[in-house]
């Protein structure tokens, strides 16, 4: 029973996390809060370590739970924003990979350490070592042009334009320098003064009517994919074999299922495939409840472990597909906020799916597999309404938004 539970606590904590440190990353800066979270949360690990009862143990779970999805919301904005256009796919892709791969060292460490406390100092290993390179990263410089903060950002790209010996990019940046000094000269001279919307990120998005609706069908997504995910998980038949191995088998199946995922977003876009792995996702859902309903016997049983493990793999696909979808439909602006809604609604989706499996033990496994697989078609028919945004410039305000978005529709 405490294992659930504390889970859940944990779950809480990430739920809060996507909303509070999202809002923040929008307002404070990617780069402050990435290094903010991900010390933080190396502090709870040893705080774990350390606790002295199952009270204080759960409380820095919380708080661990909060950090590591601050670095997860704010790590993967500030990505994006360092890539152009064509290379966003492979660094969206590699970012959700190691999530895989972690999976699979977590399974090695547990397997040869069989102590909690132990393993939760040793996963503590890579945060360590971002000690040693975490200076050489900057602040997002579209962040900061979004944020009127036009000089820092010019210093950044100078810099870079330096250590690259790019000197094209130099002379721009001092042609852009003058003529910005010029301008501030005449702007003290006429008594002008510019006025900049002071609203929240969150309010940005909903004086959007595109953005509103990119919003609101990303939700629903997020949700119905996070809810099929751990609905599957929680419904898969416990699989025969030592239990590190098929944690290790689950990592490599998310592996592969991002791997794919790469070529199929790269060439075919974002819509439509998302579309894609939604409606199959759906359908065989609704195949395993069916299956479900079937008389027990060795075919019935490994025909649901199959369609389960695929339907799995299309919901990781999902995962990969989604984070950088939603990232393109917003600008830099409210980037944040927006994958911050989108990561709550998930954690929604994560908390509400073992109740949901809970269900069947009231009444015919169908049921709620079925709303699983009805959530997941209408997700998929909402995200055909939504514009490609493969090879898209990725837009800083939101005029930009609805200029590049109205420009997709003509």
């Amino acid at each position: 029973m405490l294992g659930p539970l504390v889970n859940t606590v944990y779950f809480v904590g990430v739920t809060l996390g996507a909303l509070i440190c999202s809002t923040i990353c929008d307002l404070w800066g990617r780069r402050k809060l990435v290094y903010t979270c991900l010390y933080a949360q190396a502090v709870m690990a040893v705080g774990l370590y350390y606790a002295p009862s199952l009270e204080v143990f759960m409380f820095f779970r919380f708080l661990q739970g909060f950090f590591i999805q601050g670095v997860q919301t704010c790590s993967y904005t500030l990505m994006l924003e360092y890539c152009p256009s064509k290379y966003r796919t492979a660094a969206a892709v590699f970012w959700e990979s190691m999530w895989a791969i972690g999976l699979g060292l977590l399974g090695v460490v547990s397997f040869y350490i069989r102590d909690w406390r132990t393993v939760s100092l040793v996963v503590l290993a890579p945060t360590i070592i971002s000690l040693t390179y975490s200076w050489m990263f900057p602040e997002s410089i579209t962040w900061l042009y979004a944020k009127d903060k036009s000089n820092e950002a010019l210093f950044l790209l100078k810099k870079l334009a330096k250590s690259n010996n790019n000197h094209v990019v130099l002379e721009k940046c001092n042609e852009i320098s003058l003529d910005r000094n010029q301008n501030d000269l005449l702007s003290e001279e006429k008594g002008e003064v510019e006025t900049k919307d002071t609203g929240s990120s969150l309010t940005v998005v909903l004086r959007s009517k595109v953005l509103k609706k990119h919003l609101f069908t990303m939700i629903g997504v997020w949700f119905s994919v996070t809810l099929s995910y751990y609905g599957i998980l929680f419904f898969l038949p416990n699989l025969a074999g030592e239990r590190h191995v098929n944690f290790l088998v689950g990592a490599a199946i998310e592996l592969l299922a991002y791997i794919l995922a790469y070529f199929v977003l790269a060439n075919f876009g974002r819509r439509i495939p998302m579309a894609f792995y939604q409606y199959s996702n759906g359908v065989l859902i609704f195949v395993m409840g069916l299956l479900s309903m079937m008389e027990e016997s060795p075919a019935q049983k490994w025909s649901l472990i199959v369609i389960a493990l695929i339907a799995k793999g299309l919901a990781v696909s999902s995962f990969g597909g989604m984070f950088i979808y939603c990232s393109e439909l917003f600008p830099t602006v409210c980037r944040g906020i927006a994958l911050g809604l989108c990561g709550f609604s998930a954690r929604c989706g994560s908390l509400l799916a073992p109740q949901l499996m809970a269900m069947m033990l009231f009444m015919p496994n169908w049921i709620p597999l079925s709303l699983m697989s009805i959530l997941l078609l209408i997700a998929a028919t909402s995200t055909l309404f939504l514009p490609e945004t493969l090879t898209s410039q990725l837009p800083n305000t939101v005029d930009e938004a609805e200029e590049l978005w109205a420009n997709k529709r003509k």
